[in-house]
């Protein structure tokens, strides 16, 4: 999403291919977040965490991932975050989501970008991965005519297929292909 902001913006950046990226938009986040009702809730915790920390300096935290904890930033049975043997290795603190960027995330909007981006994209994704349709849309907005999305095929579920990209080999070797 970021790399396509800014490629979108910098004329320094030649060229921008992504591989499962995630796209959203103010409906497409209420899917994951709870709705608007759920939506509106973290916005309201990330003011208030921002608000905490002018007062005192502390960082209010909450879990990255859990698949006990509702209140995690990812709840759920995600693999790649939860399995040591892929995402869930000592470097990466699954306990620190910084309840102050819940707004920043939310209400983050890409799907504009793709007007403004006048150069060459490569876009690899699948009916598997994070919000497929928001993809093709992106896709299709895009300014320019030098671009490709390629669309692997799969059998897993969205968004389950979008952690193959990260480390599985079958994966990670066609979109490398591309």
């Amino acid at each position: 999403m970021y790399t396509l902001m800014a490629s979108a913006e910098d004329d320094r950046i030649k060229s921008v291919a992504t591989v499962a990226s995630w796209l959203h938009d103010e409906e497409a986040v209420k899917l994951f977040y709870g709705g608007e009702a759920g939506v509106q809730a973290k916005i309201n915790a990330a003011k208030e965490a921002k608000k905490a920390y002018a007062e005192t300096g502390k960082i209010a935290y909450i879990p990255s991932i859990s698949e006990t904890d509702k209140r995690a930033a990812m709840y759920g049975p995600y693999d790649y975050y939860l399995n040591p043997q892929r995402g869930a290795i000592k470097e990466w603190s699954n306990d620190k989501f910084a309840v102050a960027s819940w707004e920043d995330w939310l209400t983050t909007n890409p799907m504009p970008y793709a007007k403004k981006l006048n150069k060459p994209v490569l876009m690899v994704h699948s009916d598997g991965a994070v919000l497929p349709d928001y993809t093709k849309k992106f896709f299709n907005d895009i300014a320019t005519t030098d671009k490709k999305l390629y669309w692997m095929k799969t059998e897993l579920e969205s968004p389950f297929h979008q952690f193959s990209y990260y480390d599985q080999d079958a994966e990670v070797n066609e979109a490398i292909l591309q």
